[in-house]
């Protein structure tokens, strides 16, 4: 996950990812949190090139960036570095970047008001949300994101199905295996069980839909090199290189 090419192609992706981010930001109440004049400290783990960071700060009006902390966390030095130039260059005040690994969290207590997760919570550990619960104020908020379903898939076995040669395929269920290691986070109910058992209360749960522009032949191409990468554990290395 962590270099350049792999951060072009990841930023890329991000108009698909954006819009439930939006959402959760919205869900938060952040920028009303911000407009009160009460203190804001953000967390967002996972956070790649920063798609919930762009929504917050567009949810907030300019003026009121001085009121806020937020905290973008990856595993990847690469997507840190594209997120710090792009707070430098949109002027965003108040941002500051952290290495954090998921499966390894090691956040202070009771410092956050509001964290999120998005479309990352599903390759982290079982401990990571008691963790962020323990990270979160008081009344704090949590928002995180999964997939209900892989609206890419089709498409993939559409083109596999094209070939003459093609290399082994899994079923839909074999691949949401792996990606969720075998945790059904495409189910609402199994959400808000998860979020429970970690000290959660007033869970909701919503399912969104939105049909998206995918721009040019090559945009779409592009944006779908992260799902093929995931969908590469399944080759062996040659099949993987061709």
């Amino acid at each position: 996950w962590d270099n350049a090419e792999l951060v072009q192609q990841y930023a890329r992706a991000d108009r698909v990812t954006r819009p439930f981010g939006r959402v959760l930001v919205d869900n938060s109440g952040i920028a009303a949190s911000v407009g009160q004049g009460k203190d804001v400290h953000a967390i967002d783990l996972a956070t790649g090139t920063g798609a919930v960071i762009q929504g917050i700060y567009d949810a907030v009006p300019t003026e009121g960036w001085s009121g806020l902390k937020v905290t973008g966390t990856d595993v990847s030095q690469h997507m840190l570095d594209y997120l710090k130039g792009k707070g430098e260059r949109e002027g965003w005040t108040g941002l500051q970047t952290q290495i954090a690994d998921g499966n390894n969290l090691r956040l202070p207590a009771e410092t956050y008001t509001h964290a999120f997760v998005s479309f990352g919570i599903f390759v982290m550990k079982d401990s990571a949300l008691p963790n962020i619960h323990a990270a979160l104020k008081p009344g704090g908020f949590v928002g995180l994101t999964t997939w209900a379903r892989l609206g890419w898939l089709p498409l993939f076995y559409k083109a596999m199905a094209e070939l003459e040669d093609a290399p082994y395929t899994p079923t839909e269920k074999e691949f949401e295996g792996t990606l969720y290691q075998d945790r059904d986070w495409t189910s609402p109910a199994f959400v808000s069980s998860v979020l429970q058992s970690a000290g959660f209360t007033k869970v909701e749960t919503e399912v969104k839909k939105y049909r998206l522009p995918s721009g040019t032949a090559k945009q779409l191409v592009d944006s779908l090199q992260m799902p093929l990468r995931l969908m590469g554990a399944f080759w062996d290395e040659s099949i993987r290189e061709e």
